[in-house]
């Protein structure tokens, strides 16, 4: 199972990095459909949750895994982490950053998850990912 979900992790990076780049690269051109205050304003934020998208593809595959061996605990656990990171660091970067700081807060709370996850069953997986 694990080589298997080394190729799903890999085959779903690649398919989120063009993703991630388009939206880095256009993301602000993009965002002119709406004005320029509203590019000007939310291109950082928008940056951020788009980074946000590689630790995400960790943790659903690690979510998706989770459900098939019935370890709900562990589900409900990373969920309730990302709940209270994203909450937690909102509240003291929102009065500083505004919205470029929720951005931040959710991109912290998915990368540590990411990066625990990865810790723990990255060695299983990286086998498949050469």
């Amino acid at each position: 199972m694990e080589s298997l979900v080394g190729r799903s992790l890999r085959l779903a990076l690649w398919l989120t990095a063009p993703a991630v780049i388009g939206a880095w690269v256009f993301g602000d051109k993009l965002l002119l459909l709406f004005g320029r205050g509203y590019s000007a304003a939310g291109t950082q934020t928008l940056w951020l949750l788009v980074a946000a998208a590689v630790p995400v593809t960790v943790n659903v595959l690690f979510f998706a895994v989770c459900k098939v061996q019935k370890r709900m605990r562990a589900v409900v656990a990373g969920m309730a982490w990302t709940l209270a990171v994203t909450l937690g660091v909102s509240v003291l970067l929102l009065p500083r950053a505004g919205l470029v700081g929720v951005g931040a807060a959710y991109f912290v709370a998915q990368g540590s998850l990411a990066v625990a996850v990865l810790a723990r069953y990255g060695r299983r997986w990286r086998t498949s990912l050469a």
